[in-house]
This record gives C-alpha cells, sequence and structure tokens, in this order.
C-alpha cells in the first residue's frame, strides 16, 4: 500500500506540472524558445506570405541562437529584399555563433540590392576567421559588386582583417576604378597592417583616376613610417594637378616623419600652394618632419591669423599648431586673439591648442579664464582644460569641468569627462560627479567616466608630488574638437 501511495504521489505531481504549462515532453523541453513560441513556431511565422511576418520573425530568431541558422538561411532566399536583409542582419547580430552560415551569407553577395549584399558581407566579418576568410576568397570573384563588397566589409572589420591583406595586391590592380579606389580605402582602415602592399599601392599613383591615387597615398598615411621605401613615389604626388590628391600625399608624407626629410623641398613649395588646406597640410608635415622647421610653424600662423581665409582654414591651422606643441609657442599670441573669434569650433579649437603647447602658453590664461562662462559648454570645456595644461590654478577649471558632466548634451559630457581623465589625479575633486555620471542613460557616457575615473585613481600616477606635464607631439589622448 505505501509503495502504492508513493506512486500515486508521483503521477498526481506530475499532471499538476503538466497543467501548468510546463515542458511534457523530451521533444519540447529541447526545442528553444522565445518570448513563449518555440523555434518551430516561429519557423512557421517565416514562412508566412506577410512579409511583415517575416522579417519579425528573423528579428526575433536572432535571439534563439545557432539552430536558428537553418530558418535565416532559408530566408535569404526569399522574393522581398527587405527579408532578405532582416535575415542577413540577424545573421551579423548573431556573430561567431553564425558561422555555419558563411556559405549561405557568401552567396549573398551576389544579391543585387545593395541593403542585403552589404549587410551579408558585414555579416561576414562578424562572424570571425571563417567569415575573413569566405571575404579574403571573394576579393576573386568575378562579380564587382562581390569584390568590392567583400573589399568593403573587410575595411570594416579593420586591422582584425589582416590575414585578408596579401589578396588585395592583386585587387589593387582591378579592372574596375571602383574596385580599385574600395580596396584602397579597404587597405586604409587596417593601418600598419597594410605594409605588405606598399609596392602595389604605389603602382596606383599613376591610375587616371584621382580618387584611386588619394586613395592610395592615404593608405601609406595610416602606414606610417613603415611606408618609408614608398617616400620617393609620394613625394611626386606633391605636383599631381588634383588638389585632394597633393592633400593626401602630404598627410602621407608627414606620417612617415623624419623618413620624408627628401620631399622637404617639394613640401617647402606646397606653403603657396592655391589651395588653403594643401598648404596647412603641408606646414604641418614639415613640422612633423622636421622638428625644427620654423617655416612651417610661421605658415601656420600666418593662416590662423586671416580673418577673412575662412573658419575652416583657420581652425586646421589652429589645429596643426596644437599638434606641434611646445615648438610652437611663437604662435601663442595669434592662438589668443583666435580666442575672440566668432565661431565656437575656432574659439574651442584655439583653446585646445594653446593647452598643447602648455607653460608657454601662460600669457593666454586671461583670455582663457575669460571663456569659462562662454555660452558654449564645449568652448568652457576646452578652455578648462588648456588653463589646467598651461599650470594656471586648477581649482576653478576642474570645478567647470565637473558642472559640464551634468549638462544635457551627451557629447559634452563625454568631452569633459575625457578632459578631467587627462588632467589625471590633479581632478580627484571632480571624482565624485564622475562615479555618478557611471549612472549615465548612455553607455558611451558611462565608458568616458569609468575611463576617467580610473585616470584619476591611478596610483602609479600619484606617487609623490604630481606633475603637470603637456603631452607630446604626436600622442593625442585628448584630440581636438570635434573628434569625439
Amino acid at each position: 500500500m505505501r509503495a502504492f501511495g508513493v506512486l500515486l504521489t508521483l503521477t498526481l505531481a506530475g499532471a499538476c506540472l503538466g497543467a501548468e504549462g510546463e515542458a511534457t515532453s523530451p521533444s519540447q523541453a529541447k526545442e528553444p524558445t522565445y518570448h513563449g513560441r518555440t523555434l518551430g513556431e516561429w519557423g512557421a511565422l517565416a514562412k508566412e506570405k506577410d512579409s511583415k511576418k517575416k522579417i519579425e520573425a528573423a528579428l526575433i530568431l536572432k535571439n534563439i541562437g545557432p539552430k536558428a541558422i537553418p530558418v535565416l538561411t532559408e530566408l535569404l532566399k526569399d522574393n522581398d529584399a527587405g527579408v532578405r536583409a532582416a535575415a542577413a542582419s540577424a545573421l551579423r547580430l548573431m556573430g561567431p555563433e553564425a558561422k555555419t552560415a558563411v556559405p549561405a551569407l557568401v552567396e549573398a553577395l551576389r544579391d543585387k540590392e545593395e541593403k542585403v549584399h552589404s549587410t551579408a558581407a558585414l555579416a561576414l566579418g562578424r562572424i570571425g576567421p571563417a567569415g575573413i576568410r569566405a571575404l579574403a576568397e571573394s576579393l576573386r570573384d568575378k562579380d564587382m559588386v562581390v569584390r568590392s563588397g567583400a573589399a568593403w566589409a573587410l575595411g570594416k572589420i579593420g586591422p582584425a582583417g589582416k590575414t585578408a591583406v596579401p589578396a588585395f595586391a592583386e585587387l589593387l590592380r582591378d579592372k574596375d576604378k571602383g574596385v580599385r579606389a574600395t580596396a584602397a580605402w579597404a587597405l586604409r582602415q587596417m593601418g600598419p597592417e597594410a605594409k605588405t602592399v606598399v609596392p602595389a599601392l604605389t603602382e596606383l599613383f599613376k591610375d587616371k583616376d584621382p580618387f584611386v591615387r588619394m586613395a592610395s597615398a592615404g593608405v601609406l598615411e595610416r602606414v606610417g613610417p613603415a611606408a618609408r621605401t614608398a617616400v620617393p613615389a609620394v613625394t611626386e604626388l606633391l605636383h599631381d594637378k588634383e588638389t585632394l590628391v597633393r592633400w593626401a600625399a602630404t598627410r602621407a608624407l608627414g606620417k612617415a616623419g623624419p623618413a620624408a626629410k627628401g620631399a622637404v623641398p617639394a613640401l617647402t613649395e606646397l606653403l603657396r600652394d592655391e589651395d588653403t588646406h594643401v598648404q596647412i597640410s603641408a606646414a604641418q608635415a614639415l613640422a612633423q618632419i622636421d622638428p625644427e622647421a620654423d617655416a612651417a610653424i610661421q605658415a601656420l600662423t600666418l593662416t590662423a591669423s586671416l580673418g577673412d581665409g575662412g573658419q575652416g582654414s583657420r581652425v586646421s591651422a589652429a589645429e596643426a599648431l596644437g599638434e606641434i606643441g611646445p615648438r610652437a609657442k611663437t604662435a601663442v599670441p595669434t592662438l589668443t586673439e583666435l580666442l575672440r573669434d566668432e565661431h565656437p569650433h575656432a574659439r574651442s579649437t584655439a583653446a585646445w591648442a594653446l593647452g598643447r603647447i602648455g607653460p608657454p602658453a601662460s600669457s593666454a590664461i586671461p583670455a582663457l579664464t575669460g571663456l569659462l562662462k562662454d555660452k558654449y559648454t564645449e568652448v568652457g570645456i576646452y578652455a578648462a582644460w588648456a588653463l589646467v595644461k598651461i599650470g594656471a590654478d586648477a581649482n576653478t577649471p576642474i570645478l567647470v569641468l565637473a558642472n559640464s558632466l551634468k549638462v544635457r548634451d551627451w557629447e559634452s559630457r563625454i568631452t569633459a569627462a575625457k578632459a578631467l581623465g587627462e588632467i589625471g589625479p590633479e581632478a580627484k575633486s571632480a571624482i565624485p560627479a564622475l562615479t555618478e555620471l557611471m549612472r549615465d542613460e548612455d553607455q558611451r557616457v558611462r565608458k568616458a567616466a569609468a575611463e576617467a575615473l580610473e585616470k584619476i585613481k591611478n596610483e602609479k600616477n600619484q606617487g609623490g608630488n604630481a606633475k603637470r606635464e603637456t603631452t607630446p607631439p604626436g600622442s593625442l589622448p585628448f584630440p581636438p574638437p570635434g573628434f569625439f
């Protein structure tokens, strides 16, 4: 009887569980569910005639995981481009989990709809090594759209796609100028990892298409000193008839540093170029190549002082002077005058440049102090940061930065947090405000606050009496306005 009672109790318990809606069979227990529906039910929705329901199913299926991949790859063949794009997007969001979808996504690269093939390309990039290999192989595809899409996706991946770099050597000689330009753009995103294809890039300097020539020079800018063997070829581009090409060449030579000394005469000639932006970039390059390039600083100072030269020119010149750092101290009077410019972006950039120059810019302290109450929050933030870097009393500037953490504009909150982090331990009075910012609704703001707190609390930096240091040229932990 006792055995029968135990059996009856267990039977009743099982019946109750079934009545409460729990899984009642092994097959049901194994089938994943989401939002109250099983994979099978979502799969059925994906087969409906209504495209809206198919798109809804695709976007939901990504949350179920790898078991949903067969349904999603089937949706990649749907007659509706919106459904195909939604399926590709779902696979992209799944990332490495979607590696079994690689063949279907490679096929989707041939889709005539841009939103489909571009999303499929991005999905392959997110999958990881298997996706990157597939994209590298697609660089040799017969279809121009596939080749271009694969190159674009690899560019979006950036340095992580470095294993595909060798395959670009052939693509740089593609018969389609659009593909060649896209290939060069993609390599630019990979930075120094693209150094192995520098010889192939220099061949493009004679390309008939100016955008291809410009994009090729742009790669060398990112490769930096490792592209020193290409300096003679890049120097030739300084004489190009197209303004954008000359500008790109000056940028590349500047990043090459002292290795580009042979380009100094040609760059000096460009200080009189018909285009102001080329003049500024040439001057900046000269300063990067030769630390004693007084002619470059004089040219930039002149441009920054031109009231009728256009806001863009003045801002670019001020930014270049700031990147030069303390060696640009002769430009302090001009930059101080620029603090009164009618454009807030010009005032912010001038303040940043003075902060980069550091203590030699002490004569600008009164003008910068006046900007702490500027009606534009960004201007006040850069003025406060500059005052601390120059060596003024830090209490008021840091208070201004701490208060800027509470403004409505999320970009200003990030800029203020980064400024405090770059100041370091001296900004410890702002720790409560930064801690409060860790609860900000915007993830980007919370990240900036966390990084700032880490820098301020860093015990290594706090050892002894913390010294104020001007950031050396070439290293910009607190970049100029417009960067964030």
